[in-house]
């Protein structure tokens, strides 16, 4: 199991930033926009929140270099990004949303 005292991504496979959506508080905005960004943010009627934007590659700020991904505003990204995958639970298996959210399907179904 993976808890915040023993988890460090190393993987760089990106996918939390490729298929999970950011949800942004106003701080992140105003974090990231002094920063010098605009124009990153939506609203996602789904979740009813606001969320960085995705392209066809994923998340905005998400770059790919020698075949690792990363972040490109690392050091001003959202909470939610900061507190990832330890976002619901102190104790997850996998950090990939993929699997994480086939974990919360199979928790459901029991309940």
């Amino acid at each position: 199991m993976m808890t915040p005292l023993n988890f460090k991504c190393d993987r760089k496979c990106g996918e939390c930033c490729i298929y999970a959506r950011a949800r942004v508080t106003k701080k992140d905005v105003e974090r990231i926009r002094k920063a010098g960004h605009e124009d990153f943010y939506e609203w996602d009627a789904h979740i009813k929140s606001n969320v960085l934007k995705h392209n066809e590659q994923g998340c905005v700020f998400l770059r790919k270099k020698n075949g690792e991904y990363s972040c490109s505003i690392y050091p001003v990204r959202p909470k939610v990004c900061q507190m990832y995958p330890f976002v619901e639970k102190d104790e997850v298996e996998d950090c990939r949303p993929v699997v994480m959210g086939r974990f919360l399907e199979e928790a459901l179904r029991r309940v």
